[in-house]
């Protein structure tokens, strides 16, 4: 399904009345903390949306030498066989054309996320619009250096340990 499919397919749940929630992220390690994520997230809508960052934009967002250490198929194949994700839809890094593009009634963000400008609006109007699901209980780097230790590999993924 393509991206102009999907919105199409999103705009139509909303008008028949389901509530559509927005998270997204990299997903390039699947781990715990991604599971709890979602299906937490999951509980604030009737259809969740991911929204995953191209290969492009992880590597802008370099957040660890190497990422994505799956290309975007692998990591699309993965999420969509998760029972919270609702769909996936491909983006570029722009969070805040992602959020256009989808109109979600809800965002979901976990710990440490950076707010965008309409982000920080829909936070501002206190209507349940942005909700935020804590604690943080894994990342990627903590799964990276697991892995790292459990081969007495140095620990060199950027996060202390």
């Amino acid at each position: 399904m393509t991206n102009l499919d999907l919105l199409l397919s999103i705009a139509d749940m909303q008008r028949h009345g389901k509530k559509i929630g927005l998270v997204n992220g990299c997903y390039d390690l699947l781990h715990p903390g991604h599971v709890f994520f979602l299906q937490r997230a999951a509980a604030f809508c009737d259809h969740l949306v991911v929204g995953l960052n191209d290969d492009d934009s992880v590597r802008r967002l370099n957040k660890m030498p190497g990422q994505p250490y799956w290309e975007y198929v692998e990591r699309l194949l993965m999420l969509e066989a998760l029972e919270p994700v609702g769909s996936v839809i491909a983006f570029d890094g722009e969070v805040e054309k992602l959020i256009d593009a989808v109109n979600p009634d809800v965002i979901i963000r976990g710990a440490g996320q950076h707010l965008g400008s309409r982000e920080k609006a829909m936070e501002a109007r206190d209507d349940g619009s942005l909700v935020w699901v804590t604690p943080r209980i894994w990342s990627t780097s903590q799964t990276v250096d697991a892995i790292l230790k459990a081969h007495d590999q140095p620990q060199e993924t950027g996060e202390p340990p």
